[in-house]
């Protein structure tokens, strides 16, 4: 079905875009905010904080409460705009249109029966880079909206621009996080106090993200992702008390790092699933007793060919007595 609205087309540089005010229950069956789900309320429920989408519908329906601010949408389909009548127009085909900001909002006002009105900013057609660039300048001054989450949101080719980014902000998260066990142990800069650079830190999470190579942490969100990395080597420094950042130990060590990351396909695999701390900690049972001491069997080793043997050794270890699972779903 054709909808037509009164609206102002405006003109800022090179941006085009129209103003105008749409029910809300019309604006949820439009908009989407996750390609990754067909099912509309899947996406919601997954990428966003119900917490917060019910606090907004008790302001706006309990307290009667205003929301003056506009919702921002690119729209994927054609928007017709006629200047005599001022009025613009689009069929209310569902998913037709991205919200590159207020997804919040429009959860929590989809979760009254009684619409109300809603100002947007409708964009069309815009590039995934100027979507991106909206989305980065939008929420770079609100608390909590990582830059990449744009591609956890979009259908994107993941090209070594975003493998890049994605993997400095997971090393730059698990640097920050005091929960985290590289909390403040990885040298950002490349130099100074630290266990391991972030250089060597994120060319080896690229291999874990990188959707051509089918890595195993690409089918996962930022959020899954990281989630993953943290209990990870959580249970890797509680398995390995006395080598965790320990001079004398490979542990932590760029070769040491090199190899877990090479295990860690293995581990997330005979985790059926449950990946928190204490089910990994359980998987590495195995090879607690590995000797990682500079001074011990691994005196000498070096290189690609250390990384290797570390490798191959721990994954026989760990596959001895086990058996390997596809892994579509993780509990953090």
């Amino acid at each position: 079905m054709k909808r037509t609205f009164k609206a102002i087309e405006m003109v800022q540089n090179k941006w085009k875009f129209y103003v105008f005010s749409i029910k809300s229950d019309l604006l949820y069956k439009i908009a989407y905010i996750s390609r990754r789900h067909e099912n509309k309320e899947e996406g919601y429920q997954r990428n966003l904080s119900k917490k917060r989408a019910r606090e907004i519908y008790d302001y706006i329906f309990t307290l009667h409460g205003v929301i003056p601010n506009n919702i921002i949408l690119n729209f994927d389909t054609n928007l017709n705009y006629d200047t005599k009548s001022q009025t613009i127009s689009f069929k209310d085909d569902e998913n037709i249109a991205w919200i590159i900001d207020g997804q919040h909002r429009l959860y929590g006002l989809s979760l009254s029966k009684k619409p109300i009105d809603v100002m947007v900013v409708a964009f069309e057609k815009l590039d995934i880079q100027n979507q991106a660039k909206i989305f980065r300048v939008i929420n770079s001054t609100q608390k909590g909206v990582n830059a990449s989450l744009i591609y956890d949101l979009i259908d994107l080719v993941k090209d070594a621009s975003f493998l890049e980014e994605r993997a400095h902000e997971l090393a730059k998260k698990l640097n920050s996080d005091p929960e985290s066990p590289w909390y403040m142990q990885i040298k950002m800069l490349g130099i100074g106090a630290g266990l391991i650079s972030q250089s060597a830190f994120v060319n080896n999470l690229i291999l874990l993200l990188d959707e051509e190579r089918r890595a195993p942490l690409q089918v996962y969100t930022e959020e899954e992702q990281y989630g993953i990395l943290k209990n990870y080597f959580n249970a890797v420094k509680y398995s390995f008390p006395n080598d965790w950042g320990q001079a004398n130990s490979l542990l932590t060590k760029t070769m040491g790092f090199y190899s877990l990351i090479a295990v860690l396909p293995t581990v997330l695999q005979m985790c059926s699933g449950n990946f928190t701390t204490d089910s990994v900690i359980k998987i590495l049972e195995p090879i607690k007793d590995y000797n990682f001491a500079s001074s011990g069997p691994l005196k000498g080793v070096s290189g690609k060919a250390g990384v290797e043997r570390i490798t191959s050794e721990i994954n026989s270890l760990l596959t001895a007595t086990r058996k390997s699972k596809k892994t579509p779903i993780i509990k953090l």
